[in-house]
């Protein structure tokens, strides 16, 4: 899977590691420097609309309910002062973050990360396993492995055409900042999504049958570039290795 990451040179600032769990109700975790710290209160918004619920940066982001001038209420799921469903459980909930500061910027070719998932996970679990989450040339990106995961056959400029496939587990590689679909490779068994409800992105992702065991997560430096809005950007890759298979699944 590729996704496309600026030149000229790929500098990694900050590599993270952590999963996140679907449905979870307690949060007892010291909460990350990396991220805002989560409220819950009353908004009054400029068109005399009131939130109260989860709020992050000032901005609803979370479950909440919106109240408009006549008393009508909606609830649900909000990102960025945006509802964006009638969602009846919690998105993800960061269960373990794990950071690495790099002391100094690093020029890129590769970059690996080494999972052992000691024991299968049911099929009925939404566990996604974040194995990079970093920078490259100050494009964030994100990328790992889940137990529940789809998208579409492809994307045409910044729209997704198609229906929505549901791959089951799979490998997911997203980056923010992008909606174009000129901006990624998708795999002919592959999909791919482009969206703005968490910020701009794009992201491929494809089938991966992963259970316990040891896998290799790896980024690549392809070398193959791309012109996009007269800027020349190169193509970055994700790989996974199954050292039960001794190979690239």
């Amino acid at each position: 899977m590729k996704v496309f990451l600026e030149l000229p040179g790929y500098r990694h600032v900050v590599s993270a590691v952590f999963a996140s769990v679907l449905c979870c109700n307690s949060w007892s975790q010291v909460p990350s420097k990396y991220e805002p710290a989560p409220e819950f209160r009353k908004i009054v918004n400029k068109d005399w609309t009131t939130y109260l619920g989860q709020v992050e940066n000032g901005l609803a982001a979370g479950i909440g309910t919106l109240t408009d001038l006549n008393g009508d209420k909606k609830t649900g799921y909000f990102q960025d002062g945006n509802f964006l469903g009638e969602y009846i459980v919690n998105p993800c909930w960061h269960m373990v973050d794990i950071y690495y500061d790099f002391e100094d910027s690093l020029l890129m070719e590769s970059f690996s990360i080494d999972i052992t998932i000691q024991d299968d996970i049911p099929e009925d679990m939404y566990l996604y396993l974040c194995t990079q989450s970093s920078d490259i040339n100050q494009m964030s990106f994100y990328n790992g492995i889940q137990t529940h995961c789809g998208g579409y056959r492809g994307v045409n400029g910044e729209n997704n055409f198609g229906n929505f496939v549901d791959l089951g587990r799979a490998s997911i590689f997203s980056r923010w900042s992008e909606r174009l679909g000129s901006a990624m490779k998708i795999q002919k068994s592959g999909v791919g999504e482009s969206g703005g409800y968490e910020g701009d992105f794009i992201s491929v992702r494809n089938a991966l049958p992963w259970k316990k065991g040891k896998y290799t997560v790896t980024l690549r430096n392809t070398h193959e570039k791309v012109t996009i809005d007269g800027v020349v950007h190169t193509f970055v890759a994700m790989q996974v290795f199954s050292h039960e298979k001794k190979s690239l699944i």
